[in-house]
C-alpha cells in the first residue's frame, strides 16, 4: 500500500521538533510501576460539556490536558504524545479479524497566551488529521523525523495516551452475539514507555485513571503529583474555558496552601540591633571563655573585644569617623583577621573581605567598585595597588597608645550592611553581594533547624572571602562558642586537617563538598571527632556522605547546607541520614528559620511537588543588592508575587531572589537539587544539565568525583569530563554508555587524580588537564580502504557521535561495550555479506585489525597457548601446611557478585563471629554491598564486614604494603570467588584479573600467618573421559577456544602444585547458577541461560535439543555446600564439581513454562541456527549472545562426577523450584506475563 502521501504530512508535522525530555534520573528498569486516581463524574460530565463546546471529543480534552502536563513538567512547549489508533479505515480490513494498529505521535505546540477554547479546537484539527494520515507505519514516520532512538524507546514516544471508548459504552464491555465480553483489567508488568496515561470510563460515570511508570526513573513525590495535578488541569480546564491556556496550568488551592503554608516557616518579627549587640552580650556574659585562636595566639571574649578597640581606635586616627564607608582588607586567616572584622564593624563600617591570593588586577577592581577608604593588609601582600591608603594590620597592633583609647559601639540598625561579598566572577566582572546585619543574625541567632551550641568549638576553614566563613565566625562568636581559626595549608592537607581537627577538640565544621569528598574518599574516619558537620556548595555524592557515616567514627550529625551568597550562607538545610545514601541523591532539605522558598516555572508560577523548576528565595536573609549593578539587581532580586499570602505575609518578604537553580520539591515538602540552569546546553539536538551528567558518572561505583564541561573537539561542541577514578577512561566510558543515552556520553574522558581547588575550596576547572584527544589523534592515522572506512562508519553510527575514528583506535577504549559488539557484528555483516561473531571482533585489536579480518586475515593464537602453559607453572615455595585452623579472619573477593553476595551470607551464618575482609575496587564497596545484599533480599551483620580497596586486575591486588602485611599477618582462610567472568575476551585480556589476582593471593599464603585458599572454578574446566566431567583431577590441557576458562584451567593448576606444596584448601568448579530457593529472586540480567530461556520464549520457537539438560542450580545451595566443605574438609585439597547440582531437560522445562500460556513450537537445531537465530534482533534477550548459536550445536547427555553433592544432605523438590522461578521471573518483569492469561 503507497503511503508516501501520509509520510509527506507527518514529515511536514515533525519538522524540526524538539523531543520533550522528561526532567527523570536514575536507571530505568523495564518494568512498570501502576498507579491510579479516580476522577469524578461530576468532573467527566463537565469535561463532556466542554468538549461538546468545543465541537470535539473527551479524547481531544484529556490529550490536551496531558499536554499543558508535559509542558510543565518538562518546561517547553514543543509537546508529542503517542497513541493507538485502529487503523481500520480501508473496507477490506474493517470486518477483518486481526490487529492492525497503529501507533500515532500527536505533536502539540502549548502556548499560555492562546485562548484555551481556541487551543483545544486546533488540538481537535491536529488529532483528525493524524487519524486520516494514520495508515503511515510508525516506524518510518519516526525515520523522517531524523531523532534516534536513545535504546529503549524512541523519543518521540516516550509518553502514551488511551482513551478507553469500546463500544458498547463507558468500559462496560461488549455486547456481542450471543456473549457479553467484559473487560478483564491486567497488571502493567513490563513498561511500554516512560509513562502510560490509560483513561477507562466507569459504569458509574467516573474516570478511572491508571498511569504507568518506567520503574527506576520516577521519583515517588513526582508519581503522586503527575496523578493530583492532572486532575487539576481537567478542573481548571472546565473553569476557564473562555480565558487563557495559561489559567489551566494552575495548580490549585491544595497544592498552593501546602507549599506556601506547610513547608515554608512562619517569618518571625525582625532584629532591630546589629551584629555588636550579641557580641557585646557575650563578652559581658563570658569575659574569660575562650573565644578565638590560631596556630599562635588565643584570646578570651574580653581580649577580643580589647584587641578590636585597639584597631578601631587606630583606624580612626588615620582615617576619622567610617561610619557607613567600606573598609577591605587582604589578610591571611588568624585570630587578628577576626579582631579587625569587629573593629571595622565597631566604626559602623562595612568590611570588605578580600582573598589575598587573587590576582592585582581583582583587587583594583574591588577596591574601586566599593570605594573603599583604605586596604588594610600585612607586610607580604603591601604594595599592590595605588588607589586608596593601605596599613599593615601588625603596624596597627604595634603603634604606641599616647592618649586614652576610647571603647568603640557605633549604633547600627539589623537593616545596615554589614559586609560586602564578592562572587567568583566566572560569569564576567565580579559582583559585590550587600549582606545585611539582619541576614546574618537570622543565620546563627535563633536559628533552626542548626544551632551553634555556647559550648561548641567551631573550626573557620572557609576562606574569609568565601561567605562560609559567615556561619564560622558569626555562629561562634554571637552565641559563645569557641572559635579555632585553621590556616589554609592546614585545610588543604587531607592528613594535617583531621589531626587539627582532633587536637583542637573541634565540635562544628563546615567543608567545601569538594573539600569534604578530598577528606571522605581518604579516610571516611576524618571527621569522628566532630558532633555537627556541615557540607555545601554543591550536589554531594551519597555514596561518599554514605562511607562517612558507615564508617567507624561517624560525626553525631552531617548536614547538607545550601544557600547562595545573595541570601546569606544557608538558605536550606537537610540532616543526612544513612538511608539518604542510599538514593539516587541527597536532598537540600527545608527552607531554615527566617526563609521561604518557591519552587516556579519561567513564568514566576508555582509547580506541583516533583516538578523541576527553579528555586526562588525570600525572607530575613536576603541582601540588600549587588553593589553599583542596580540592571544586575532588578533581574536578581524582584517582586514576590506571593508576599502578602496568609502567615507568610510580611514585610520582609516583599521581594525574592532568582537563585538560577533548578530544584524540585519532594513528597516529603524537603528540595531536591537538580543543578544549575544555566549549565544547560545542547549536544546533538539534545538539551542537557552538564550537572546531570556530573551525577550520573558519580553514580558509576567506579568514579568518586566527576567534572563535565564543554569544549570544541574537531570543530565541534562536545562534552568533556574528568573522573577522579583507580578505573580507565575507557572502564568508565564503557559502563556508563550502559546507563544513560549516547548523547550524554563524553567525546573525551580523562582520569585524574584530584580535583583541583580554588582557595574558597570550589572546583578550579582552569587547573584541569586539557583533553588529550587533539594530541593522540596527531599520533594517529586515518582509515586506509573502503573496509577501514565502512568500519568507522559503523563506529559513528553505533556510538552516534560525527567525531574521526582512526586505524589504531580500539572499540571499547573509544567507549563500546559487548551489546554494542553485537549491533557491529550484524551491521558489518549485513554491509560486507561476510558472516562476522562478536569474538571476531573481541580478537581484534583495532579498527585497522578488524578491518583485515573482515578482508580475510586469520587470528594466530600459538603465542597465547605457549603463554598460558608457562603460566600454569606455579615457582612459589613455602606455603605453611594447616590442616586444622580456626577461621576468624576471612578474605572474601567478588563479594558483589551473585554468588559473592550468598557466600558472604552463609560465611557469616556459618561462622557468626568472623571477621570477613571484603575485597573490590573503589571506596563505596560497603554502599554496593548494601546495595546486592538489599536486591537479593540478604540480611549481612555489617559490623562484622570490612571493606579492603583493591583491584584483581592490578599487581599485588592493587594494595598497598601496608595493606598487603596486614591481611599476610592476620587472614586465616581465602575464599577467592571474584573473577572476570567474559566468554567473549581473550586469555591475554582476562589474565589480570583472573590467574596474576590467583597467584597473587598465593603469594599472601606465603607469609604472615598460615592460611587456607578455597577457589571458584568453573565446571567447564574440568578434565572430561568420553561423556564423563571427572572430579578431582585436573585437566591436562586447556580449552583451545574460550579465555576465560582457559584461566580457570590455568588457576586450577596453580592451585593443584601449590596443595602438593602444603598449602590446604579447595576448587570449588561451578556451572550455571541460578535463584534462591526461599524466593527465586535469579540473577536475570546476565545469566546466559535464563536469556536464552526467555529469548526463545520471545521470539516463540525453540531448537530441540533432546540431549541438553539445564543447569538450574540454587545460588544458596551452592554457597552453602562450598562453605560447609570449606569449614569441615571432608574432601581436603581436591577439587569439587558443584555444578548441575539441579538439572532439567531443557524441552521439559521450556514446555512447562510454556504452559503459562507462551505459544512455542520446537524446531530443529539445524533449521533455528540458521534460519530463526539470524533473525533475533536488539529487542530479544538473546541478542548479546546470539553469536554463539550461528552454527547448529547438538548435545549429548553428559555424566557429572559429584562426589561432594551425593555425600551432602539436602533434597530438592524440582517442581516447586521449577514454580518459584517462574513466579519470580514474571515479578520481576524479566517474563512478560502472556497476554491471554487472565490469572
Amino acid at each position: 500500500m503507497d503511503h508516501s502521501a501520509d509520510l509527506a504530512w507527518w514529515q511536514r508535522q515533525l519538522e524540526g521538533v524538539t523531543p520533550q525530555q522528561l526532567p527523570l534520573r536514575g536507571k530505568p528498569t523495564g518494568r512498570a510501576i501502576t498507579r491510579s486516581k479516580q476522577i469524578p463524574a461530576a468532573l467527566h460530565r463537565q469535561l463532556n460539556e466542554v468538549a461538546i463546546q468545543c465541537n470535539t471529543g473527551l479524547f481531544n480534552i484529556t490529550c490536551s490536558a496531558l499536554a499543558i502536563l508535559l509542558s510543565r513538567l518538562c518546561n517547553q512547549q514543543d509537546i508529542q504524545i503517542s497513541s493507538i489508533w485502529a487503523n481500520r479505515q480501508y473496507p477490506e480490513v474493517a470486518e477483518q479479524i486481526g490487529f492492525f494498529v497503529n501507533t500515532l505521535v500527536m505533536r502539540m505546540q502549548v502556548d499560555p497566551e492562546r485562548p484555551l477554547m481556541q487551543w483545544l479546537k486546533n488540538n481537535h484539527t491536529l488529532i483528525t488529521e493524524g487519524f486520516r494520515h494514520g495508515a503511515a507505519p510508525l516506524s518510518d514516520v519516526l525515520a523522517q523525523s531524523g531523532i534516534p532512538s536513545d535504546g529503549h524507546q524512541h523519543p518521540l514516544c516516550s509518553v502514551l495516551l488511551v482513551l478507553q471508548n469500546t463500544e458498547g459504552g463507558d468500559g462496560k464491555g461488549l455486547q456481542l452475539t450471543g456473549c457479553h465480553a467484559l473487560p478483564y483489567p491486567l497488571p502493567e508488568e513490563q513498561a511500554k514507555c516512560d509513562l502510560l496515561f490509560n483513561i477507562v470510563p466507569e459504569p458509574n460515570g467516573e474516570l478511572r485513571l491508571e498511569a504507568s511508570f518506567r520503574e527506576g526513573i520516577w521519583p515517588e513525590a513526582l508519581m503522586k503529583s503527575v496523578l493530583d495535578y492532572y486532575q487539576q488541569i481537567l478542573i481548571t480546564m472546565t473553569e476557564h474555558l473562555h480565558q487563557s491556556v495559561a489559567n489551566a496550568m494552575d495548580i490549585g488551592n491544595e497544592m498552593r496552601r501546602q507549599q506556601l503554608l506547610s513547608w515554608n516557616p512562619e517569618i518571625r518579627a525582625k532584629h532591630t540591633t546589629s551584629l555588636l549587640t550579641f557580641f557585646n552580650q557575650q563578652v559581658q556574659i563570658r569575659p574569660d571563655a575562650p573565644a578565638v585562636c590560631d596556630v599562635e595566639t588565643q584570646f578570651s571574649y574580653r581580649e577580643l573585644n580589647a584587641r578590636a578597640d585597639l584597631l578601631a581606635w587606630q583606624l580612626h586616627k588615620r582615617e576619622g569617623s567610617l561610619y557607613g564607608k567600606r573598609v577591605v582588607f587582604a589578610l591571611d586567616r588568624n585570630a587578628d583577621t577576626i579582631a579587625l572584622i569587629i573593629a571595622i564593624l565597631k566604626h559602623g563600617a562595612i568590611y570588605v573581605p578580600f582573598d589575598p591570593t587573587h590576582p592585582d588586577a581583582r583587587l583594583l577592581y574591588i577596591l574601586k567598585d566599593c570605594a573603599s577608604t583604605c586596604l588594610i593588609t600585612e607586610s607580604k601582600y603591601r604594595h599592590r595597588q595605588t588607589f586608596c591608603p593601605e596599613y599593615d594590620i601588625a603596624e596597627l597592633l604595634a603603634a604606641p597608645i599616647t592618649e586614652a583609647m576610647p571603647g568603640y559601639a557605633v549604633s547600627q540598625q539589623a537593616d545596615e550592611v554589614a559586609y560586602i561579598m564578592y562572587t567568583s566572577g566566572s560569569t564576567g566582572e565580579p559582583k559585590g553581594v550587600e549582606v545585611l546585619h539582619q541576614g546574618i543574625l537570622r543565620l546563627v541567632v535563633d536559628a533552626a533547624p542548626y544551632q551553634v551550641r555556647q559550648n561548641a568549638v567551631m573550626a573557620q576553614t572557609g576562606n574569609i572571602a568565601f561567605d562560609a566563613s559567615t556561619l564560622e565566625i558569626w555562629g561562634a562568636l554571637l552565641n559563645g562558642a569557641h572559635l579555632i581559626v585553621i590556616p589554609y595549608h592546614t585545610v588543604i592537607d587531607s592528613q594535617a586537617l583531621p589531626a587539627a581537627l582532633a587536637k583542637y577538640q573541634v565540635t562544628d565544621a563546615w567543608f567545601t563538598v569538594a573539600l569534604f569528598n578530598q577528606l571522605a574518599c581518604e579516610d571516611p574516619s576524618s571527621f569522628g571527632c566532630l558532633e555537627h558537620l556541615l557540607i555545601g556548595g554543591d550536589a554531594l555524592n551519597p555514596a561518599i556522605v554514605g562511607s562517612v557515616l558507615a564508617s567507624d567514627a561517624p560525626p553525631a550529625h552531617i548536614w547538607n547546607g545550601y544557600g547562595p551568597t545573595e541570601n546569606t550562607t544557608f538558605t536550606t538545610l537537610h540532616p543526612i541520614t544513612i538511608e539518604d545514601c542510599q538514593g539516587d541523591a541527597i536532598p537540600i532539605g527545608r527552607p531554615i528559620a527566617g526563609t521561604i522558598c518557591y519552587v516556579l516555572d519561567q513564568h514566576h508560577r508555582l509547580l506541583p511537588p516533583g516538578f523541576p523548576g527553579e528555586l526562588y528565595t525570600s525572607g530575613l536573609g536576603l541582601a540588600k543588592a549587588y553593589l553599583n549593578k542596580p540592571e544586575k539587581t532588578d533581574e536578581a532580586f524582584i517582586p514576590n508575587p506571593f508576599w502578602h499570602e496568609n502567615a507568610n505575609g510580611s514585610i520582609a518578604t516583599q521581594m525574592m531572589y532568582k537563585t538560577g537553580d533548578k530544584v524540585r520539591w519532594t513528597e516529603h515538602g524537603t528540595l531536591g537539587f537538580l543543578g544549575r540552569l544555566d549549565y544547560q546546553i545542547k549536544i546533538r539536538g539534545y538539551r542537557l544539565e552538564l550537572g546531570e551528567v556530573e551525577h550520573r558518572l558519580c553514580a558509576l561505583d567506579i568514579v568518586s568525583q566527576a567534572i563535565v564541561d564543554v569544549q570544541m573537539l574537531h570543530g565541534q561542541k562536545q562534552l568533556v569530563a574528568w573522573c577522579v577514578s583507580e578505573a580507565s577512561a575507557s572502564d568508565i566510558l564503557r559502563e556508563f554508555r550502559r546507563h544513560v543515552p549516547a548523547y550524554m556520553v563524553p567525546a573525551c574522558l580523562e582520569v585524574i587524580e584530584s580535583i583541583p581547588l580554588t582557595p574558597i575550596g570550589k572546583v578550579d576547572k582552569k587547573r584541569l588537564p586539557p583533553p588529550n584527544i587533539h594530541t593522540a589523534s596527531s599520533q594517529k592515522t586515518l582509515p586506509q580502504n573502503d573496509t577501514e572506512r565502512l568500519c568507522a562508519e559503523v563506529w559513528q553510527q553505533l556510538l552516534q557521535t560525527d567525531l574521526q575514528y582512526y586505524r589504531e583506535d580500539n572499540f571499547f577504549n573509544i567507549g563500546g561495550h559487548s551489546l554494542l559488539v553485537v549491533k557491529m557484528a550484524d551491521l558489518i555483516s549485513r554491509k560486507t555479506g561476510k558472516q562476522l561473531s562478536v569474538a571476531d571482533v573481541f580478537n581484534c585489536e583495532n579498527l585497522a585489525g578488524l578491518a583485515a579480518h573482515i578482508q580475510g586475515e586469520s587470528f594466530s593464537h600459538d603465542n597465547e597457548y605457549q603463554q598460558i602453559l608457562q603460566d600454569s607453572q606455579l615457582a612459589l615455595e613455602g606455603f605453611i601446611s594447616t590442616p586444622d585452623i580456626r577461621l576468624n579472619s576471612l578474605l572474601l573477593t567478588g563479594a558483589t557478585g551473585f554468588l559473592g553476595i550468598y557466600l558472604l551470607a552463609t560465611l557469616q551464618q556459618q561462622l557468626p563471629d568472623a571477621t570477613v575482609y571484603c575485597l573490590g575496587r573503589g571506596k563505596k564497596g560497603m554502599a554496593r554491598l548494601r546495595s546486592t545484599a538489599k536486591t537479593y533480599q540478604i540480611t549481612l551483620d555489617e559490623r562484622r564486614i570490612k571493606w579492603i580497596e583493591g583491584d584483581l586486575n592490578q599487581p599485588k591486588l592493587g594494595l598497598n604494603g601496608q595493606t598487603w602485611q596486614a591481611l599476610a599477618d592476620n587472614i586465616d582462610a581465602i575464599y577467592h570467588c571474584g573473577a572476570w567472568v567474559n566468554h567473549l575476551h581473550r586469555y591475554s585480556t582476562l589474565r589480570a584479573a583472573n590467574v596474576i589476582s590467583t597467584l597473587d593471593l598465593l603469594m599472601l599464603c606465603t607469609s604472615g600467618r598460615q592460611k587456607q585458599f578455597f577457589y571458584v572454578s568453573t565446571l567447564s574446566a574440568a578434565a572430561r573421559q568420553d561423556n564423563r566431567l571427572l572430579e578431582q583431577a585436573i585437566a591436562d590441557t586447556p580449552a583451545m577456544n574460550n579465555g576465560y576458562v582457559q584461566s580457570k584451567w590455568v588457576c586450577e593448576q596453580l592451585l593443584s602444585q601449590a596443595f602438593s606444596k602444603g598449602l590446604h584448601g579447595g576448587i570449588y568448579r561451578m556451572g550455571n547458577i541460578t535463584g534462591s530457593t526461599s524466593n527465586g529472586i535469579s540473577n536475570v540480567g546476565i545469566n546466559h541461560t535464563l536469556n536464552l530461556i526467555k529469548g526463545c520464549l520471545q521470539q516463540g520457537v525453540a531448537p530441540e535439543w533432546p540431549g541438553y539438560h539445564l543447569d538450574i542450580s540454587p545460588v544458596d545451595l551452592l554457597a552453602s555446600l562450598l562453605v560447609t566443605s570449606s569449614i569441615h574438609h571432608p574432601y581436603p585439597d581436591c577439587a569439587l564439581n558443584l555444578g548441575h547440582v539441579c538439572a532439567v531437560s531443557w524441552k521439559s522445562l521450556l514446555t512447562s513454562i510454556a504452559k503459562e500460556g507462551y505459544p512455542l513450537r520446537f524446531v530443529s537445531a539445524d533449521e533455528w541456527a540458521t534460519h530463526w537465530v539470524p533473525e533475533i534482533g536488539s529487542e530479544n534477550a538473546l541478542y548479546l549472545f546470539k553469536s554463539f548459536y550461528l552454527t547448529p550445536r547438538y548435545y549429548s547427555r553428559e555424566e557429572i562426577d559429584h562426589t561432594l553433592v551425593t555425600d551432602a544432605d539436602y533434597s530438592i523438590d524440582f517442581p516447586k523450584l521449577l514454580r518459584l522461578y517462574t513466579d519470580f521471573w514474571l515479578q520481576s518483569g524479566f517474563l512478560v506475563a502472556p497476554m491471554d492469561k487472565l490469572a
